[in-house]
This record gives C-alpha cells, sequence and structure tokens, in this order.
C-alpha cells in the first residue's frame, strides 16, 4: 500500500525544482547570447559612422565581441548621449538647393554643391529665410 506522504509528495511534485532550475539557466544563456550579437551589431555599426580607420574599427569590434560586459559598461559611462540629438537636429534640419536640388544644412547661407545662395530675405523686415519658408518667422508676412 503506498504511503500518504508519498503520495502527497507526488503530487505536489517538489523535487521538479531542479528541472526548472535547468530550464531558467538555459533562458538566462539565450538571452546572454542574443544580448551579446545585439551588442556586436550595434558597435560595428556605430563605430563604421564614427570612423573610416579600417583598423580602429576591427579592434573595436573585436573588443565588443571579446569583453562585452566591460565594453557595454564603458560604453554607457563614455558616449555621449548629445550624440542621438545631434543627429535628429542634423536630420531635420536640412533642406535642397532650389538650383542643384543638393542637400544641404539649413544653416548654410549658400549650397556647398553649386554656389547659389540658399536664403532669402524677408521683404518686410529683412530677416533671411531659407528658400523654402512661405512666411517669415521673425515677423510672419509671407515671402512671396
Amino acid at each position: 500500500m503506498p504511503n500518504i506522504v508519498d503520495m502527497l509528495l507526488d503530487s505536489l511534485n517538489i523535487w521538479s525544482i531542479d528541472s526548472w532550475l535547468q530550464k531558467f539557466a538555459g533562458l538566462l544563456i539565450i538571452v546572454i547570447a542574443l544580448l551579446w550579437i545585439v551588442i556586436i551589431i550595434g558597435v560595428a555599426r556605430n563605430i563604421t559612422k564614427r570612423t573610416s580607420s579600417l583598423w580602429i574599427q576591427i579592434i573595436c569590434i573585436l573588443i565588443a565581441t571579446l569583453w562585452w560586459p566591460l565594453w557595454l559598461l564603458l560604453y554607457w559611462i563614455i558616449r555621449p548621449a548629445r550624440h542621438y540629438l545631434d543627429d535628429v537636429y542634423f536630420t531635420l534640419h536640412l533642406v535642397h538647393c532650389k538650383h542643384c536640388n543638393k542637400i544641404n544644412r539649413i544653416s548654410d547661407t549658400y549650397c556647398i554643391y553649386c554656389g547659389q545662395n540658399t536664403t532669402i530675405q524677408c521683404k518686410e523686415c529683412h530677416s533671411s529665410l531659407a528658400t523654402f519658408q512661405e512666411y517669415c518667422w521673425n515677423c510672419g508676412a509671407p515671402t512671396v
């Protein structure tokens, strides 16, 4: 006749804690491996934008591959957060030259490709305006 305590322990399945630990450890290893791959890809994409030197790119990618926890810590400490703001500012403040249709910064007075003036003056207050602006930023007068 089976023992009641043994039946109760079997129904609670207390002895399966080892399988849960093994599943958790396996899942943790998968998450860490995915994080490692994402860090390597991120470093590779970022370093190719920052420098054209192949040796520096290779060294940074190797450091990120071999010592990625240290790299991640240093990256969070050293990398300026302002970089993202500069990228957003730069991409949002571009204009096309009316003459050659090449892209210039909004702050450029002349096209860097053809030399044409990329600004106009307001007829009312004589403020400097980009050629695409329909109204003056200073007085609100139409530019056409």
